[in-house]
């Protein structure tokens, strides 16, 4: 990983590391305020596309229940952006077997409210699973990582091939792995 860090942010640590980006736990350099927020750094820069993507989708897209986008920024170095910090990290983290019915439910609702949110704004999510579903401290969700996302808006511009199976491994249907089947 590189050194390089966006100055107007203090770097608290690494949150680890994803298919396009590194994440970090970063707070405000000029100590303007002092809560902390998520960087994302492009690693890839033959995903610059999706990258940049996720953000003009990011900031398109305003519900309660999606990620919100504070800053980005493209320096010569790495192109990256700065979103809110949802405290009680990913819903594979929660602990759901503690929750009643009625609560399981409440959160599926928030999931459901925020995919029908971006599907209002003809964006698929198409990675949707518990590492993107975000858990804030008041236990409000927001459904996060959008890099690739299909906005039906512009098909003419497409990152992927129709037929090309995008997601991850465990959360795609079964005929669409490892691309076994041409015309599912």
């Amino acid at each position: 990983m590189a050194t390089w860090f966006a100055p107007q942010w203090n770097n608290e640590g690494s949150l680890g590391e994803g298919g396009q980006g590194w994440t970090f736990l970063v707070r405000r350099s000029d100590g303007s305020d002092q809560k902390r927020y998520v960087l994302k750094r492009l690693k890839n820069k033959d995903r610059l596309a999706r990258f940049e993507k996720e953000i003009e989708v990011l900031n398109k897209l305003s519900h309660p229940g999606i990620l919100k986008i504070i800053e980005t920024g493209d320096s010569k170095e790495a192109p990256f952006f700065v979103a809110e910090y949802c405290e009680r990290g990913d819903l594979s983290k929660a602990e759901l077997a503690a929750r009643n019915l009625l609560q399981k439910l409440r959160f599926y609702r928030q999931i459901c409210d925020a995919v029908a949110a971006a599907h209002n704004a003809n964006i698929i999510h198409r990675d949707l699973k518990p590492q993107n579903i975000l858990v804030r401290n008041d236990g409000s969700i927001a459904v996060g990582d959008f890099g690739l996302c299909l906005d039906l808006n512009d098909v003419l511009e497409r990152l992927t091939l129709t037929s090309e199976a995008v997601g991850a491994r465990h959360y795609i249907a079964p005929e669409f792995e490892d691309g076994r089947v041409s015309d599912p």
